[in-house]
């Protein structure tokens, strides 16, 4: 029997923008999407709950844009 595991994993970031001057539909309709994004990454259903804390939102001078990351298992290995 193993007596370690070792776990390899890679992290994916994804963005959504919206530009400078965008009306604010166009942020909600960026927000719905990548929210459908991310629960379809995560193997979520519509109706799972999602914490506040999935994405971050971050201003620049060129616009807005949401982020959030998806740890993927890349392998593993038992010893």
């Amino acid at each position: 029997m193993a007596s370690w595991d070792r776990r390899e994993y890679t992290v994916r970031t994804i963005e959504y923008a919206v530009r400078d001057g965008a009306a604010i539909g166009e942020f909600m309709k960026a927000h719905i999407a990548a929210l459908a994004g991310y629960r379809k990454l995560n193997g979520l259903t519509d109706d799972t709950a999602v914490f506040d804390d999935w994405a971050t939102v971050h201003v620049t001078d060129d616009g807005v844009t949401i982020r959030f990351a998806v740890q993927e298992q890349v392998r593993a290995v038992n010893g």
